[in-house]
């Protein structure tokens, strides 16, 4: 019987597997202060650090999906990403996701409307990005 609370061996190597997923770069960046910082604007500058590199299964979606789905979109170009549960954080703290180097959209700049990420079964999480224009 499977548990569909835990982490499943058979899903975790399909979702490896080179010929079913692709690569997903991850950019995270270092929060610095500038010569024009001003502490009530909060005007920080970012360097995004090296990439790292994760493997997911990718679906394309058109709006009409979108539309019926109520995700909140309604532009061309967003994607569905099917990914392990451990990288949570990493989407929702990154400063860049680059997917065969087109930009997408990111957690924390989206408010909630150009990216969704829920919880699926087996331990994974479905991620929804909006391509950036």
């Amino acid at each position: 019987m499977l548990n569909i609370h835990k982490r499943s061996k058979y899903i975790s190597d399909l979702l490896n597997n080179s010929y079913i997923s692709t690569k997903i770069d991850v950019y995270f960046a270092t929060k610095s202060v500038g010569e024009d910082f001003d502490s009530e604007e909060q005007n920080y500058t970012y360097t995004n650090l090296n990439p790292h590199t994760i493997r997911g299964y990718i679906r394309y979606l058109d709006p009409t999906k979108l539309t019926w789905k109520n995700y909140g979109l309604s532009e061309q170009g967003s994607v569905e990403i099917l990914i392990d549960g451990k990288y949570e954080d990493w989407m929702r703290n990154c400063n860049r996701i680059v997917i065969d180097s087109k930009d997408y959209s990111v957690y924390r700049e989206a408010t909630g409307k150009r990216a969704l990420i829920t919880k699926r079964s087996f331990n994974l999480i479905k991620v929804v990005l909006r391509k950036n224009e």
